[in-house]
This record gives C-alpha cells, sequence and structure tokens, in this order.
C-alpha cells in the first residue's frame, strides 16, 4: 500500500506576477518591499508631487492670475512678473500642465515641442514664447497677453464673415504655414479654435503642441492620426503618403470654405464618412455672394489629390491679389457658379 508521502504532487502553478494600474494608465509590477527588490521597485513606483503643493505654487517667478482657457491636458492663466514693480506691472499669458499630467510624458513632449518652436520662431502670425521652463515639472510656458476670440466664438457669433474679411484672416494664416514651412514643419491641426482674432482684425495661430516634422520620403502611421476629421486632408487617412505642406493647405481650404458659407463642407457621424467625403465629395454649392475666383481658388486648394493644390505661397500671392481687386471692385457684381 502506497504511503501518502510517496503520492506524487502535482507542482502548483506559479502565481502572476500582480500588476498595478498607476495615475497615468500605465501597468506596473507589484513587487514586494524587501532588501533585494526595493531599490526596483522605488525606481518602478510613480514620483508625485509632495502632498498640498500645487503647480502654481511651484512655479517660481511669475504670479499667476485667473484662468483664461482650458485644454486636454493645460491651463492657460493670467500672468504677472514676480520682480517688476506695481506701476509697471505688464499681464502676460501662462501656459502650464495640469497637475495630473506633469508626469506625463507625451504631454511633456508636447508642451516642450511648442515652447522650443514658440521661442525660434519670429513670425506675427505665430503666438511667441517669450519664457519657458521645459527643464524639469513644473513645465509651463510665457507668452504675450494678445487680446481677442477664438475663430471659432467669431463665427458662432456671426455664423460667417464676408469676403474682404475671410481674405484678410486666410491671407494671415497662410502667413503662419509660410513660417511653419520654411521651419520644416507642419501644423495638422488647422481650425477656428487654434486662431485668435483681435479686435483690430489681427489673425494668431494659438497652438503648436502638434505640429510634426514633414518627411517627403517616409509617411505618418494611420495610428499616429492628430487633428480633426473635418478639416483634415484626405491623406491624412493613409499611412502611405507623406506629410507635406500640402496637407495644411487642405485645411485652409476647408476653413476659407467655413468662413464664406458658415458651416464646414462635409458633416459626418463617423470617421469612415468623413473619409469618404474628402476623398470622394466634391465641394457643396457655395453661396451667390461668393466670387468665382474665390470659389476656383478654394476648389484648387481643396483638391483630393496633394499634387494639384497649390503651395502655401502661390495662396498668398493669389489672396493678396484677389484683396486688390475686391477693393477695386472688380467683381464686386460677379456671381459665383
Amino acid at each position: 500500500m502506497t504511503s501518502p508521502k510517496q503520492i506524487i504532487q502535482p507542482r502548483r502553478a506559479k502565481r502572476p506576477l500582480r500588476r498595478r494600474r498607476n495615475a497615468h494608465g500605465a501597468t506596473t509590477p507589484s513587487y514586494r518591499t524587501t532588501e533585494k527588490n526595493q531599490y526596483r521597485y522605488d525606481q518602478l513606483k510613480p514620483k508625485r508631487l509632495p502632498a498640498r503643493t500645487t503647480v502654481r505654487q511651484l512655479i517660481s517667478g511669475w504670479e499667476i492670475g485667473r484662468p483664461i482657457g482650458e485644454g486636454q491636458t493645460t491651463v492657460v492663466c493670467e500672468a504677472f512678473s514676480a520682480h517688476a514693480p506695481d506701476a509697471q506691472q505688464a499681464v502676460y499669458t501662462i501656459k502650464f500642465l495640469k497637475e495630473e499630467f506633469q508626469r506625463n510624458r507625451f504631454a511633456q513632449e508636447a508642451l516642450i515641442q511648442e515652447g522650443r518652436l514658440g521661442q525660434v520662431l519670429n513670425n506675427p502670425h505665430v503666438v511667441s514664447v517669450l519664457a519657458a521652463g521645459l527643464e524639469q515639472a513644473p513645465y509651463y510656458l510665457v507668452m504675450p497677453y494678445l487680446r481677442g476670440e477664438t475663430l471659432r466664438d467669431y463665427l458662432l457669433e456671426r455664423h460667417k464673415v464676408d469676403v474682404p474679411v475671410a481674405l484678410s484672416v486666410i491671407r494671415q494664416i497662410t502667413r503662419a504655414i509660410l513660417a511653419l514651412g520654411d521651419a520644416g514643419y507642419v501644423h495638422l491641426n488647422l481650425k477656428p479654435g487654434k486662431i485668435l482674432i483681435s479686435p483690430e482684425g489681427c489673425v494668431t495661430l494659438l497652438d503648436l503642441a502638434n505640429v510634426r516634422l514633414f518627411d517627403r520620403l517616409h509617411p505618418l502611421p494611420l495610428r499616429d492620426f492628430q487633428g480633426t476629421y473635418a478639416y483634415a486632408a484626405p491623406e491624412r487617412f493613409s499611412d502611405r503618403q507623406p506629410l507635406t505642406p500640402s496637407s495644411d493647405v487642405y485645411s485652409l481650404g476647408i476653413l476659407f470654405y467655413e468662413l464664406l458659407v458658415g458651416k464646414v463642407p462635409f458633416l459626418a457621424r463617423s470617421v469612415d464618412d468623413f473619409i469618404h467625403c474628402h476623398r470622394e465629395a466634391p465641394l457643396p454649392p457655395f453661396g451667390s455672394n461668393v466670387p468665382p475666383a474665390v470659389v476656383k481658388l478654394i476648389q484648387r486648394m481643396t483638391s483630393k489629390l496633394p499634387i494639384r493644390r497649390p503651395l502655401a505661397s502661390e495662396v498668398l500671392n493669389e489672396v493678396i491679389a484677389l484683396e486688390i481687386e475686391y477693393h477695386k471692385g472688380l467683381f464686386l457684381d460677379n456671381k459665383s457658379a
């Protein structure tokens, strides 16, 4: 008779390593805090800001005022220099990461890129960065305080604009695109919410967090899509075509249409519907107030094939010529087709 000791016991399966989710959604192994793995545990444990410490308190040299805007990962507030006398106090704009994103690598990289580009680019239609904290948390940017409203709010109040106003807006945004292109970048997210218009009519491109270096040889993977579907060029939905400034020209043409008609040309309920519209559907009819020369320019800018679109410099020259013709009254009575 076999004794209990002689019975072969099955080997116990090893318990899988427990994993826990940190504050940023990533999973990290859960180790017991023994002397053998204490160092590794400390390295994997996410570092947090000290208790009862806010980002506002950690930004030195600036007094942060009331909030004036908020994005997915950032907050924008008024700011005052802590070293300037009260009599010479000026208002600035400070943009910093929200506390829950101070340790998020992707949010950090986006703000750092925006800060470096804003310090390098010298164009009146691109927001400039006067000071920045880009070496360690808390990350922040200090920019001029610009009066006005976003083009999105501007259109919500007025629905659409007259031809000379639309030409002026497109001319200034085109100059901003050219400045980015000269530095080797494409914006990829042109839309009314990213554009500020002042009471005097000056237009400024605000957000540079999602700009990308364009490469005529290597396409961008479709999984890395950034932008808004209603304004995206057809090639943005393919992982076989490289990024070029012509993608921004297409988005600018969609914005041009929206300014004159009062709505974007393609409204869809799903991503697939947007892809079909941008690849196959023609632009809807324009209003009778849009001159034929302007219609033809927008149609060329929104061509389905990037090679058929005009360059940004050509768009700028044509818009300036149209402004001159309009103010001379050369096509005031023309009707669009």
